[in-house]
């Protein structure tokens, strides 16, 4: 089967781009299907322009610009669909537009998407298990849609209970925008920044700071920003081992790889399910896998979490071994259809619906 998948922003290092969201959600589908299958990969620069730079060239796969894409392929599943999208020059037999929550004015109201989804060869596609109910239950085109997970692993990692590192990952609270509540966040933060810096130091751990979020091509470099919030001392002072601002993929799973805890601010951001898929565990605020869990372990911060309360979290998380290994656990069964061979059914589902066209 030849499959046609759009990836979206600066890909000038193949499948290890630094981009999140839609864009790893394609780069990891890329990378799934050369590693597990033998079907050919159209992995197309959206808008371009596209290279493997320090990415080794997968099997099966060929990186090519949107505006020299002209191809006839069986599938083209997009992460990326919007109402004015243009796919480009390209042919499917089945086009799959993947969102990741159902929002009304794109999908039940009359308008581009909803008119291609009353077309048989186009589908719908959502991104986490917990999205189920709200883009199946009662909506139209229900017999079309399908849970097509982030591949993620062939196996998830062993505790990293006894690693002796700290990650900050904050997504994108220090960018200048213009969002609700952005202060409090910012605010947050800070506070996190704190508790960070004095529980290594009272444990004797290293750190990583992401000052920016590491997608952003437009983000105030690392030093900016901690001068910008003050906090040049907070940083200084902690037992730093490196920080960053955008790193490859690669990069970014060594770091992980060395990290006992992650440090999240702002929902599944930051290269969370990347930490617990390897066997990290972190910080749980409002998002959309793990609070449940959370709650029911009395685990989650809130938006305004006070640096006591963040404080609380992360000494529980680097002392009690017990509950770090049960949180882990948990939050890598909620991620269970990510594996490898999860995928692997839900693509399998998606080929049937092919097949019946």
């Amino acid at each position: 089967m030849r499959i046609c998948i759009p990836m979206a922003g600066a890909i000038n290092d193949g499948v290890l781009s630094p981009e999140r969201s839609e864009s790893r959600w394609a780069q990891n589908w890329v990378r799934f299907l050369s590693e597990e299958t033998n079907h050919e990969i159209i992995a197309v620069g959206d808008p371009g322009p596209i290279s493997w730079g320090v990415c080794p060239p997968l099997k099966n796969v060929e990186l090519i610009c949107k505006k020299d894409l002209n191809h006839d392929v069986d599938l083209y599943i997009d992460s990326c669909w919007y109402p004015t999208k243009q796919i480009g020059n390209v042919r499917a037999k089945g086009y799959v537009m993947v969102n990741w929550g159902w929002e009304d004015y794109k999908y039940s109201q009359p308008g581009i998407i909803y008119d291609l989804l009353k077309k048989p060869n186009y589908a719908l596609g959502y991104t986490f298990l917990e999205r189920e109910k709200e883009m199946t239950h009662g909506r139209e085109f229900v017999d079309k849609t399908f849970l097509l997970p982030i591949p993620l692993a062939k196996e998830f990692g062993k505790s990293h209970f006894d690693k002796d590192e700290i990650t900050y990952t904050p997504r994108d609270i220090f960018l200048n925008r213009q969002e609700p509540n952005n202060i409090n966040w910012i605010e947050t933060g800070i506070n996190v920044i704190r508790a960070i810096t004095d529980v290594a130091e009272k444990y004797h751990l290293k750190t990583n700071f992401f000052m920016a979020h590491e997608l952003s091509q437009k983000s105030d470099q690392a030093g900016e920003v901690v001068r910008k919030y003050g906090i040049e001392e907070l940083v200084s002072r902690a037992p730093r081992r490196s920080m960053y601002e955008i790193i490859t993929l690669d990069k970014l799973m060594e770091v992980i790889d060395r990290s006992k805890v992650i440090t999240p601010v702002i929902g599944p951001g930051g290269s969370i399910i990347e930490g617990i898929s390897a066997g990290v565990m972190a910080l749980t605020w409002q998002d959309l896998v793990f609070p449940p869990i959370a709650r029911q372990h009395d685990f989650l911060l809130d938006a305004g979490a006070s640096y006591p309360a963040i404080r609380t979290n992360l000494e529980r998380l680097l002392t009690d071994r017990s509950f770090y290994d049960k949180m882990l656990g948990l939050y890598q069964y909620a991620l269970r259809d990510h594996l490898y061979d999860n995928c692997q059914k839900h693509l399998n589902k998606l080929t049937q619906w092919l097949e019946r066209l």
